[in-house]
């Protein structure tokens, strides 16, 4: 076979990194990759900035899904590696020792495919359980999670340990191991179950939620999004089939590799769709999860939310711009028979009051009437020492009409 002829370079520019041609087509391997390596990058910042600005904290799903990143970095990185070694070329136009080498790649790419796929999933299972409080989702949760591990271990044995146990590298094509397509086509519709599973919980997320369909259209879509990777994995296992029936996979499996990262990709970035800010809004109850204190600039000395004081912290102070509230663990059942709470607040300009006593709201209400105290402007405030701050002001006008009874 003659050398394929390239165009001369012009002057003043580098050739190109890969050349495509009728019997190398491992560019297309290369730019898939390439892609997708950059796409799960930014969706992983993506995801960092949401968490750490908008809907945190970070959890055990951002952590799942951290790990998923790196490793479909690494299993893409291994298949840029299996180019080099001529992975997507002519077989006849490998070198043996550098065959061998592509093979082995190939082999540990399968296995980290497997793995990116199932972290992928458990990061989403994991973010049903950080959504929802309610018992029968989380078990439904656990199901799908169980489900999932059952399905990588034994996918695992099944890629792992191949026909020749000594070199499974080598058993890629019907005459090297024939049962392998069917290991494939059994673990592909296993994975499909799965995402059906995953997509069929975000039904079961909204189904007794009070809310407008709407709103439960954007929780459905925000994993219904993950469908496309079904046709991904048919796509896949098609161009394995045929590369599984040739005398050259190296060649004829181009576009199998190559599905094989839109697989990959397409699922790592899909599992971050449901913690965009607008879907996060729209189903999160805090619930789950440790909700921020916020802070208005409607008023000189900001405003707040109760349901703040009942939760679990292991934060001893949460910065805002109005001060710092250094709250402790409060629970529902301390508040019974409690006017108020000690709370240190510390203001941003300094001035720092310990020990002041926060009004809220309570279960009970008492009312006072006393008499025989004439409070002007200089008069002191009942049970709040004159204090001005973190207090809402309701007033009410009387208005009383004496007339004579004819």
């Amino acid at each position: 076979m003659s050398a394929p002829t390239h165009a001369p370079v012009p002057s003043g520019q580098a050739a190109p990194f890969l050349i495509a041609t009728p019997a190398d087509h491992s560019p297309d391997i290369v730019l898939v990759a390439a892609t997708g390596i950059a796409l799960i990058l930014l969706t992983f910042v993506i995801r960092i900035y949401i968490r750490f600005n908008f809907s945190g904290p970070w959890l055990g799903d951002d952590t799942v899904f951290a790990f998923a990143t790196v490793v479909a970095l690494a299993q893409s990185s291994v298949v840029c590696v299996s180019v080099h070694h001529g992975w997507g070329r002519v077989i006849e136009g490998i070198d043996p020792f550098n065959l061998v080498s592509a093979e082995k790649l190939v082999y540990a790419a399968d296995i980290l495919y497997i793995v990116t796929l199932a972290l992928s999933k458990h990061s989403l299972d994991l973010l049903f359980i950080r959504l929802s409080p309610f018992k029968k989702h989380l078990q439904a949760a656990k199901c799908i999670r169980y489900f999932v591990l059952v399905w990588t271990i034994a996918s695992l044995g099944a890629i792992s340990l191949r026909c020749n146990v000594r070199n499974p590298w080598t058993d890629i094509t019907s005459d090297q191991c024939s049962s392998m397509l069917v290991r494939w086509q059994v673990i592909t519709a296993f994975n499909i179950i799965s995402e059906v599973a995953i997509f069929g919980m975000s039904f079961f997320l909204v189904e007794g939620l009070r809310m407008p369909l709407s709103q439960k259209a954007i929780v459905i879509a925000a994993f219904g999004i993950r469908l496309p990777t079904i046709i991904f994995c048919a796509l896949r296992i098609h161009f394995f089939s045929r590369a599984f029936f040739t005398t050259d996979p190296s060649f004829d499996g181009v576009f199998f590799s190559a599905w094989t990262q839109v697989e990959i990709a397409f699922s790592v970035m899909t599992a971050t769709t449901p913690c965009l800010k607008p879907f996060m809004s729209t189903i999160s109850t805090n619930w789950g999860e440790q909700p921020k204190t916020e802070f208005t600039d409607s008023s000189p000395s900001g405003s707040y939310g109760l349901r703040d004081l009942f939760v679990k912290s292991d934060k001893s102070a949460s910065n805002v711009s109005q001060g710092t509230f250094h709250q402790n663990k409060v629970e529902p059942e301390q508040l019974e028979g409690q006017d108020n709470l000690d709370i240190n607040y510390e203001p941003a300009h300094g001035n720092t009051m310990n020990h002041r006593m926060l009004r809220g709201d309570s279960v009970s209400h008492t009312a006072t009437v006393m008499h025989g105290f004439p409070l002007g402007d200089d008069g002191v405030s009942t049970r709040s020492n004159d204090s001005q701050q973190m207090i809402i002001r309701k007033e009410r006008t009387y208005s009383v009409e004496h007339g004579i009874a004819l």
